[in-house]
């Protein structure tokens, strides 16, 4: 396949599986609605190739008619100019981002001074990617020297992922991510979310719906299921001004206190009221909740001890507590 068109199909494709992460469960059935499909006329991007920095020289853009195309099918196909990216997958302003510039960076439309732990006080530039022909990579340098790095250390050696293993003490701790006891490395992390989603929303408790907010502006935002190895770029109030931690997005209830990664937002958050609603589920809701009391109380109670088997950790259920973590001890996942 033709490398422009492979890229556009790889990223319609990729738009297709994250829509179905961002728009979570609706009631108690999961929801996958398609990729979004905009009215747009395909000829238009003939009639203004060079405007929208399409390449017409090896195929005219269509619109794809294949039923059995699932990720283009009703979607303009075409092909960018070098050093052109359709970043927004809007055909209607068709390569509208220039890879070239520090604004996005090659066909992966990153931005560079969003990539995870760098340091930005050195502003990452785009240069051209020695290892694939015109395309473009972000420069960076990690925080600290080369022998020392602080906060973020770059151990994958890949440009993408920055500086993306937490080096101030964020260990993992049950080896669920990494090996046991090893600095947490917040690339493996996020692509391991996208493989678990469930892993990450029910005992994490991690959210993967929401918009990340940045400290580099309202406009900053990334992607919704962005875990990242912060330094200075998350905002400070919801990751207490550490730096060194992979920073997350919590479930609404839920807080990461410990500030560790390997179990996720650990702790209840008792300035919010309860119920909480997400994916389509209620987090406390209150026939959930007047059952748990139940359970607590009675478990204690020879009378129901005879007619009722109780879960082992039913104790801790007035503490929303489960003995998941062991001796740490986490909130009851729901």
């Amino acid at each position: 396949m033709l490398k422009g068109a492979h890229l556009l199909l790889r990223r319609l494709r990729f738009r297709h599986e994250r829509r179905s992460l961002l728009y979570p469960a609706t009631g108690l059935f999961l929801d996958f609605p398609g990729p979004f499909r905009s009215a747009v006329d395909c000829w238009d991007l003939v009639t203004n190739a060079d405007s929208m920095n399409i390449e017409t020289s090896v195929f005219e853009p269509y619109c794809d008619r294949d039923v059995t195309h699932l990720e283009t099918r009703g979607d303009c196909v075409f092909q960018c100019k070098v050093g052109w990216e359709d970043c927004d997958l809007d055909p209607e302003n068709g390569c509208e981002a220039n890879v070239s510039l520090d604004a996005t960076c090659s066909h992966h439309c990153l931005e560079c001074l969003t990539l995870s732990g760098i340091d930005r006080t050195i502003v990452p530039k785009c240069i051209s990617d020695p290892a694939v022909s015109g395309e473009f990579k972000c420069n960076f340098t990690c925080p600290g020297t080369l022998d020392t790095q602080v906060n973020c250390a770059d151990a994958d050696g890949k440009w993408e992922t920055g500086c993306e293993v937490a080096t101030n003490q964020d260990y993992d701790v049950t080896g669920v991510f990494m090996n046991e006891g090893e600095l947490m490395d917040c690339a493996i992390m996020e692509a391991e979310a996208e493989k678990n989603p469930f892993l990450f929303r029910h005992h994490l408790h991690i959210d993967l719906t929401k918009p990340v907010p940045t400290n580099l502006g309202a406009t900053k935002l990334l992607p919704a299921g962005s875990i990242f190895c912060n330094n200075n770029m998350a905002d400070p109030q919801l990751s207490g001004g550490l730096n060194g931690k992979c920073f997350f997005m919590c479930i609404d209830g839920f807080d990461n206190v410990d500030r560790n990664a390997y179990n996720g937002c650990e702790d209840i958050n008792t300035s919010l009221a309860y119920p909480f609603r997400y994916g389509g589920y209620w987090i406390g809701d209150p026939h959930v909740e007047e059952y748990l009391d139940f359970l607590a109380t009675a478990a204690s109670q020879a009378s129901y001890n005879q007619f009722i088997t109780f879960p082992f950790n039913v104790d801790n259920f007035n503490d929303r507590e489960s003995e998941w973590w062991g001796d740490s001890d986490g909130p009851l996942w729901y």
